[in-house]
């Protein structure tokens, strides 16, 4: 799975809270919108082979709380969610650095979470794979799945 879940102070539960609470809890603001202005940038890069941009990466992430995926070597991939303001930071930083070449490939925003309400970090991954198989999988369900896979698919013009 390309992300975990957060738990943020509204969804705190004090401990000894029965399981069955704290999981229909979770589920509840999992399925509920969680505010306006979730989104998704998908950012193409010729290649990303430097380690300092792979941390990077990894770490502005975490900073700005975003959830997805990053894929080192020649075809660079990265795919972050969460709130717009963070996702167009992430965007403003990477623009700032050196690359032969970067390009959006595109941006959507929706009021609510569908690659998980990660809000750590990025993870890195080996293949463009797996990125599709961890879409497929995401934990909107597998309508949504199959057609965030797509869209990635599409956007990165791979067939």
């Amino acid at each position: 799975m390309l992300v975990a879940h957060r738990t943020s102070d509204s969804n705190r539960h004090e401990a000894g809270a029965p399981l069955s609470d704290l999981l229909i809890s979770a589920i509840s603001v999992f399925l509920s919108p969680i505010r306006e202005g979730i989104c998704r940038a998908l950012i193409w890069s010729h290649h990303l082979l430097s380690t300092q941009k792979r941390k990077n990466i990894l770490a502005w992430s975490k900073e700005l709380m975003l959830g997805g995926v990053s894929r080192p070597g020649y075809l660079g991939v990265i795919l972050a969610e969460g709130e717009k303001n963070n996702v167009q930071e992430l965007m403003t930083r990477l623009k700032s650095l050196s690359w032969q070449a970067l390009q959006v490939r595109h941006e959507e925003c929706r009021n609510e979470w569908l690659l998980g309400d990660d809000g750590r970090c990025v993870v890195e991954v080996e293949a463009v794979s797996e990125i599709v198989k961890g879409l497929k999988g995401c934990p909107a369900g597998p309508k949504e799945g199959d057609r965030l896979s797509k869209w990635f698919l599409e956007k990165m013009k791979i067939k």
